[in-house]
């Protein structure tokens, strides 16, 4: 029980590297569309919500910062 903290964080700093990582390598793939003046406003707003979406690499770097975050504060106010 007094470790778990610290498997908390390693955990945390896995998933936060992990995930940066698979961010890192999708969007060097992607290209990013630029908006056309021809385009319509239906392209326009569909460009900028793909664009704007959370990835699942991104939701796994979010994990791991929480879990470094609880781990943290578990710490302190222990």
């Amino acid at each position: 029980m007094i470790a778990l903290p610290w498997y908390l964080l390693s955990l945390g700093i896995l998933l936060f590297s992990t995930g940066s990582l698979g961010a890192s390598f999708s969007k060097a793939g992607s290209q990013v569309d630029e908006i056309d003046p021809d385009m319509k406003d239906d392209e326009i707003v569909e460009n900028l919500k793909s664009q704007g979406r959370l990835s699942f690499s991104g939701i796994i770097a979010l994990l791991g910062l929480l879990c470094i975050l609880i781990s943290v504060i578990w710490r302190l106010f222990r």
